[in-house]
């Protein structure tokens, strides 16, 4: 039920049926005498499906049931399934860092004892750009250190990591606002088509959000139509999410909103998006979009000549960073407080 649910969500946009099959798979998994397969049950349910139309916060219970159901019935890898849905959940919608970096420390070191380590393959980038994040490595928009190495795993061969580094890369790229480094691994990867076609349903969809921020910069930037078209493409499906009823995306489609009337010469309608952005951010919990948000603001005022408005918007993002837990991004931003002073 649960993987017919996700084609009729991701392949077919079925999404009402698909959320009825969904929610049906789970009270049939109840009723059954077993609980061995629970956990797939759960992880393919919640992380493919009622995750897009529910708060993805409400996600990270569950998902830990499913883990300690796999554990408890001996279904490791199952379980082992729903933690690395659980870090992915974790990461993308806002958890403070701190404690997301103990989970990772946790759980990673779990996979590798149970030597499941297609698991491990996968929740391990997450490890490494909280590590990133937090300044435990020497590398910003490089995903390589004491957890992970970037550069190993694309020669590895492996399909499933050819497509984990290039998507959290462009996390990394917006939260270090090294956004051509984005938009250029965008290109190379295939854009839209390679989050919507090879990764259907997978990563909560939050990934769309990094991929058309990066292009929508570069295309503002430099005008290139291959920018623009990758932006326009993935905005386009964050509103077909948005009115599917995926509460998640509202506040990441009121930044691409901001970007493209931005780019499009129409300054009242952006800065009133950027400015609903941050709101919505914070209200649903995503502290660190709320800090991009607040960034790209400041950005748009010093692009419209108000050094002051910037420098309060650039305060504000990175005091939201700073309650992510975001350190080395904190670090980054305030060296370059000084620079709006010089500003006239």
């Amino acid at each position: 039920f649960g993987s017919f649910a996700n084609v009729l969500m991701h392949t077919y946009g079925y999404f009402d049926a698909a959320v009825e099959l969904a929610e049906l798979g789970l009270v049939i998994q109840d009723m059954l005498p077993s609980e061995f397969y629970k956990a797939r049950t759960v992880m393919t349910v919640h992380s493919h499906v009622l995750s897009w139309v529910n708060p993805l916060q409400s996600t990270l219970r569950l998902l830990m049931e499913g883990y300690e159901s796999g554990m408890r019935v001996g279904n490791t890898i199952s379980g082992m399934v729903c933690v690395v849905g659980y870090l992915y959940a974790a990461f993308a919608s806002g958890m403070v860092l701190p404690m997301l970096e103990e989970d990772c420390r946790i759980y990673l070191a779990q996979m590798k004892r149970f030597n499941i380590q297609l698991s491990l393959d996968f929740a391990q980038p997450v490890g490494q750009l909280v590590e990133n994040l937090r300044g435990r490595s020497k590398n910003t928009v490089v995903l390589t250190g004491d957890v992970f190495d970037e550069q190993v795993a694309m020669l590895s061969g492996k399909t499933h990591l050819l497509g984990m580094v290039p998507r959290f890369k462009c996390y990394i790229c917006v939260y270090f606002r090294e956004f051509e480094t984005g938009a250029n691994l965008v290109q190379d990867v295939g854009g839209y088509g390679f989050l919507k076609n090879h990764f259907r349903g997978v990563g909560y969809g939050c990934d769309y959000f990094p991929f058309g921020l990066c292009s929508f910069v570069m295309a503002r930037r430099t005008n290139k139509n291959k920018y623009k078209h990758e932006a326009n493409l993935i905005r386009a499906e964050l509103q077909h999410l948005v009115k599917n009823k995926c509460i998640n995306f509202i506040h990441m489609l009121s930044i691409l909103d901001g970007e493209y009337f931005a780019m499009i010469g129409k300054p009242k309608l952006a800065r009133e998006s950027y400015e609903r952005a941050v709101i919505e951010a914070v209200r649903a919990g995503y502290l660190q979009n709320a800090g991009v948000a607040s960034s790209r603001l400041s950005d748009f005022f010093l692009e419209h000549g108000d050094p002051s408005e910037a420098k309060y918007r650039w305060e504000q993002s990175i005091k939201y960073y700073q309650d992510w837990g975001a350190t080395k991004v904190v670090e980054m931003m305030s060296s370059k407080l000084r620079s709006f002073d010089t500003v006239r």
